[in-house]
């Protein structure tokens, strides 16, 4: 019953940032609103170039709310594909304020029940918060992680340096819903709920990951 509360307290967190995103965009869409109307002329060129980018950043908020809702027959099968599409649509919902692209590589065809490949999932997204966490620190701007699938087990890099256990260990215990990290710290509780175990490689010149589930 933990595991269920726990999980539900993750999905509403994620809520309360689309929430919290969406009401930002759309007070400002209703500010230029209210200046056009009132005022003519020069000025509401800049306005509306302000509600352009509003209508854009909202434009790319809801494609991102679509792909981390996606439906998944309960009956069927999670491929690789869809899977990393997901996780990495949480990741940038998370994220992208605080980095610039966020991109990532699949390679590797798996199959996952549909349990496992929640799981699997909440893992890719746990993994690569973390990792984008270090990268806004270390103001890398862009971050690229490559992911592969093979035998049920996946494995995640990228050329984030440097990363110390005890960093990452440190950052996972203090999960938090008002700062909108608990669903990255239970992401990685639930892997080891089911018998898993998440192993972070870091040197110089890259980070790599392997996911056991």
């Amino acid at each position: 019953m933990n595991s269920v509360a726990n999980y539900s307290r993750s999905i509403n967190e994620t809520h309360r940032i689309c929430t919290h995103d969406i009401s930002g965009h759309l007070h400002l869409l209703r500010f230029c609103m209210d200046e056009i109307n009132e005022n003519k002329g020069e000025a509401s060129k800049e306005l509306l170039s302000r509600l352009d980018e509003g209508l854009e950043k909202l434009e790319d908020l809801n494609k991102l709310l679509k792909i981390c809702t996606r439906y998944f027959d309960p009956n069927g099968k999670l491929n690789s594909e869809s899977i990393a599409e997901k996780a990495f649509g949480l990741v940038k919902l998370y994220h992208h304020k605080f980095l610039g692209n966020i991109s990532y590589e699949v390679s590797g065809v798996e199959y996952f029940e549909l349990e496992k490949g929640t799981t699997v999932i909440e893992a890719i997204f746990g993994v690569s918060s973390t990792l984008c966490h270090f990268a806004a620190i270390q103001n890398l701007g862009d971050v690229n992680i490559k992911v592969t699938f093979k035998d049920q087990e996946v494995l995640l890099s990228t050329a984030i340096a440097n990363i110390e256990n005890q960093e990452i260990n440190e950052l996972l215990k203090n999960g938090n819903e008002n700062d909108k990290t608990l669903r990255r710290a239970y992401a990685h509780e639930l892997v080891e709920q089911c018998g898993g175990e998440i192993i972070y490689e870091s040197d110089p010149s890259q980070t790599s990951v392997r996911i056991r589930i």
